[in-house]
């Protein structure tokens, strides 16, 4: 029987906080201002995210990320201009992957009886351009993104429309979602999914809310020595 390992890319495979380089380049920042912005940026991107499930509405991810930036920077007095927000979209868009992001997906594409899928927030088209960029566009078999159920993680309907993509809806437990984002374990454990978390930081489980990941890892290559791979 397959494994299926179901990488989320923002803050997992992609470095969301690289997005601080960006603004000092196309905002003119200086990089304290910088850094807390980007942070707050992808705070207000997952919080529209989580409004738009509660309020049982859907815009895609490239305006919700758009949205949110403007968001951000209206609290610091930021002035904005079209030319700037499109770089910085753009920048986004291009996001760099983790240093251990291509060498682990060259080993666990090797290995027998496990497929690699991408499960993102993400339009496709930003997946896609995000994943070129990054050099690891070859390792996916499939790409299964939010736009297709207009939901956005951790809604229930995400993580059952991933699992009828990839044939395991009877055996949710073969379907891992490796993700650095606790939400997205949370919700995934929710619906049956075995997981991973990337605990980069080193800081340990603190979520309350919901279950516990399967596993937990610091880096993307110790996933390849996990016993359950190891067919």
């Amino acid at each position: 029987m397959s494994t299926i390992l179901a990488f989320d890319i923002y803050g997992t495979l992609l470095d969301t906080s690289r997005m601080s380089e960006a603004l000092i380049d196309h905002a003119g920042l200086d990089a304290p201002k910088a850094t807390e912005i980007s942070a707050l940026w992808r705070r207000y991107q997952l919080e529209y995210t989580w409004r738009l499930n509660s309020m049982n509405l859907y815009e895609p991810f490239h305006q919700v990320t758009r949205k949110s930036f403007i968001h951000a920077a209206s609290e610091h007095q930021l002035s904005t201009n079209e030319e700037t927000i499109t770089k910085l979209m753009n920048a986004y868009n291009n996001l760099h992957s983790f240093s251990d992001a291509s060498p682990a997906l060259r080993k666990l594409t090797k290995l027998d009886g496990v497929e690699c899928v991408v499960f993102s927030n993400g339009t496709e088209h930003m997946v896609r351009s995000a994943l070129t960029f990054g050099g690891i566009d070859s390792f996916p078999k499939a790409i299964y993104v939010a736009d297709s159920v207009r939901k956005y993680k951790p809604a229930p309907e995400i993580y059952q429309g991933l699992l009828k993509s990839v044939g395991k809806e009877a055996d949710p437990q073969h379907c891992w979602l490796v993700s650095g984002n606790p939400f997205d374990v949370v919700g995934a454990c929710a619906q049956g999914l075995s997981t991973i978390w990337v605990d980069r930081a080193g800081k340990g489980w603190a979520d309350r809310l919901g279950g516990s990941p399967t596993e937990v890892v610091s880096s993307l290559e110790d996933i390849c020595e996990l016993p359950e791979l190891q067919m």
